[in-house]
């Protein structure tokens, strides 16, 4: 028996061997596979996914953290993969599927499942098909990946959780017309997303607008995610028009500082975490009126800002 888990993070593991007599395990290609099941248990860097049918599961972080993989293919045989399989994959460029896989297909790079149009992988080079084939992109997708600007096209009615979570150079992302709530862009989706400046919706989005650099839920006057180039009061004195400042809003970005305008009555859970660069924020009303506004559970925890602000009256 191997348990779930037993090389999880073996980041340098290049060779997978087991030895010829073993009645329970094989190694193919540098992969680790049950016998009795065809799980492939434990990937690394230089392992390709047999042809042979000796594979038809991938299992649970089976790849995950192996950053020197570059490529990989899923073969005919292949019907299940776990979501977190490929989970921390920072140097996957390519991504293919055989055509007479009835369970998954690639497209543009983005490993797809076919029956749900769920995107359940993407990479580095990902371009995620505008075509409707994808609808949904999958809890962790893109999780850890070195992918740099995306573009989330119309069809695309749901971000899972987690789905660009610590993609360390994404720099720039396009919200479709499809995401109109903060439910379907699921709060947490962007955590630890420390390179991004841009954020775009689609032209004519339905409930979304961007202003400086803040994603901007117009039907409940939610900041719903923001990019390191954020403020909250432009030069000229402007202020951020919102009432509320979401969950995991601003979550490892490199913001240095913020201003927070006194129509905010509520800041979300973990909405300013891990923003290690942020010592000060600004608050435009006086102290009392900061004492009314409802602060979600560790809203600024892992940052260089001591918890009580600075105030404008």
């Amino acid at each position: 028996a191997i348990g779930e888990k037993a090389f999880f993070g073996c980041m340098n593991l290049v060779e997978i061997g087991v030895d010829a007599a073993s009645q329970h395990f094989v190694s193919k290609g540098n992969c680790l596979i049950e016998r009795s099941t065809k799980r492939l248990l434990q990937g690394c860097s230089t392992s390709q996914i047999p042809v042979d049918g000796s594979v038809t599961e991938i299992g649970d972080y089976a790849f995950a953290g192996c950053r020197g993989l570059t490529s990989i293919h899923i073969p005919v045989t292949v019907n299940t993969i776990a979501g977190t399989a490929f989970t921390g994959c920072s140097g996957l460029e390519s991504i293919t599927a055989s055509t007479g896989n009835t369970h998954y297909n690639a497209i543009d790079n983005c490993l797809i499942v076919s029956g749900t149009r769920t995107l359940l992988l993407g990479c580095k080079n990902s371009v995620i098909p505008a075509d409707g084939s994808v609808i949904r992109i999958g809890n962790g997708a893109f999780s850890g990946s070195g992918v740099t600007t995306l573009a989330i096209p119309d069809a695309v009615t749901e971000i899972g959780e987690a789905a660009f979570e610590d993609c360390t150079s994404l720099e720039s992302i396009t919200v479709g017309s499809g995401i109109t709530t903060a439910q379907a862009l699921n709060p947490a989706a962007f955590d630890g997303c420390c390179s991004l400046g841009e954020i775009k919706v689609s032209e004519n989005h339905p409930a979304f607008v961007v202003w400086q650099g803040c994603l901007i839920d117009q039907t409940t006057a939610t900041l719903l995610l923001g990019s390191n180039n954020a403020k909250g009061k432009t030069e000229d004195g402007t202020l951020l028009n919102v009432t509320s400042i979401g969950a995991y809003a601003f979550a490892g970005r490199t913001l240095e500082s913020f201003f927070i305008p006194k129509t905010v009555t509520s800041i979300g859970d973990f909405a300013f975490y891990g923003c290690k660069a942020l010592s000060g924020i600004t608050y435009e009303g006086d102290s009392e009126a900061w004492t009314s506004v409802t602060l979600g559970n560790a809203w600024y925890a892992f940052t260089a800002f001591k918890g009580k602000p600075s105030f404008a009256e």
